[in-house]
């Protein structure tokens, strides 16, 4: 495709989305909650621009509640379906419908401002709320910790312990450069949870001795690693 054409083609997209983010739903909701002579041309933009954010708010919570992931697809269709709701509930108004012998609600001063502040507020209540379920949704980098600790001048102890989101099984192995020293092929670890043991290692095998940690998804390739002195010059 012509670069130029590509370039147009995502400025049309993203027009189109900021549309349908900040103005299409909320000029939907204002048109069937307000009368055109209820509001002056900047209240109308203001109110427009603040419902299409709580309304955008709003769906993101919807679509939470429901299981769906956020996705470009879920988004557009939960927007142009309320969109579509306020836009039909809006042309069923007496204003835009003669034939339909419907009283009119008349809003005040006083009823507008309060239909503002309480749009103002579900706008910040949402934001929070919103803002919150992102955080807490937040994926967090896991990790497994491996260690090798002298307690005497005869031990050691090693220890797993699983930080990361699943149930994972290991398979530790203390070796030295020419000989297996201790090894442990199933340790199954929830999450949050540790495993140690103490194994006789006397300061003479110290040298060279490094701990080895495998997982049982990957068999064959080193997870964790930490040595006690120099690394062993070759494997078993």
């Amino acid at each position: 495709m012509i670069p130029a054409l590509e370039s147009l083609l995502e400025l049309v997209r993203v027009l189109v989305g900021f549309a349908f983010v900040l103005w299409l739903p909320g000029y939907a909701l204002t048109a069937a909650l307000f009368r055109r002579s209820d509001l002056g041309g900047v209240e109308r933009i203001l109110i427009t621009l603040g419902s299409s954010i709580s309304l955008v708010i709003l769906i993101g919570f919807g679509l939470y509640l429901a299981g769906l992931p956020l996705t470009p697809a879920t988004w557009a269709v939960g927007l142009a379906a309320v969109t579509l709701a306020a836009g039909a509930s809006a042309w069923l108004r007496p204003t835009h419908r003669p034939d339909l012998h419907r009283p009119a609600v008349a809003l005040t001063r006083p009823k507008r401002g309060s239909l503002l502040f309480a749009l103002a507020a579900l706008l910040v209540v949402s934001a929070l709320g919103l803002s919150r379920i992102g955080a807490q949704e937040q994926p967090q980098a896991g990790f497994t910790q491996l260690s090798m600790n002298p307690i005497d001048g005869e031990s050691v102890r090693v220890g797993v312990k699983n930080e990361e989101s699943d149930t994972l099984t290991y398979r530790v192995v203390l070796r030295t450069a020419t000989d297996v020293i201790a090894e442990w092929p199933t340790v199954q670890l929830g999450p949050g949870q540790g495993w140690a043991m103490d194994v006789p290692l006397p300061l003479k095998q110290r040298p060279g001795a490094e701990l080895l940690l495998y997982r049982a998804d990957a068999p064959e390739e080193v997870y964790r690693r930490v040595d006690l002195g120099p690394a062993p010059s070759s494997a078993t």
